[in-house]
């Protein structure tokens, strides 16, 4: 017989795949190129970014127990880095039902949850993009201009204990 936290185990290793496939059909009907790897001993999806920053390919997306997060990923065939993002599906689809209210059909509640999972992700695509383009032309800048104007740079203070050399005898 399964303990209960066998049984929880089990139950989430079975429906991981099953939410991320789901998530899949939603990202591809909102126009992402994502590919699957739900069968791998480490279930994901990888979305491809578009546009592509140099930085990174895309993100991978996974769950992790009730939670969808996803991270940057260099290549579709590597291990991501970076931070976690949290992808909070049950809020989206709240705000939507208390943005249309009860008279919203399920269809038309459907399709806005779709576009509106689509838009954050590249949404994100685009925050990176324009990041990367602005730590770009921040270090152009700084190599354009020197900070110091070629001018000697003197401690403030009238001791530099750093530069003193001690030994035993002092």
């Amino acid at each position: 017989m399964k303990t209960f936290l066998e049984y929880q185990i089990h139950r989430i290793k079975q429906d991981n795949p099953k939410r991320l496939q789901t998530l899949m059909k939603v990202l591809i009907q909102s126009g992402l190129f994502v590919q699957d790897y739900t069968e791998s001993d480490d279930p994901h999806i990888f979305v491809t970014a578009i546009p592509e920053p140099q930085e990174f390919e895309g993100i991978r997306i996974y769950c992790l127990g009730n939670i969808c997060a996803y991270r940057v990923q260099k290549l579709k065939d590597t291990e991501p880095y970076g931070k976690s993002y949290l992808l909070d599906l049950q809020k989206t689809y709240d705000d939507i039902l208390e943005e249309r209210g009860m008279k919203s059909t399920n269809k038309d509640t459907v399709e806005a949850f779709i576009e509106r999972v689509g838009k954050e992700i590249r949404k994100f695509f685009k925050t990176s993009m324009e990041d990367e383009e602005e730590f770009i032309q921040s270090q152009v800048d700084a190599e354009d201009r020197s900070d110091t104007g070629d001018a000697a740079i003197l401690p403030a203070y009238t001791q530099d204990y750093s530069s003193s050399v001690y030994n035993t005898r002092n």
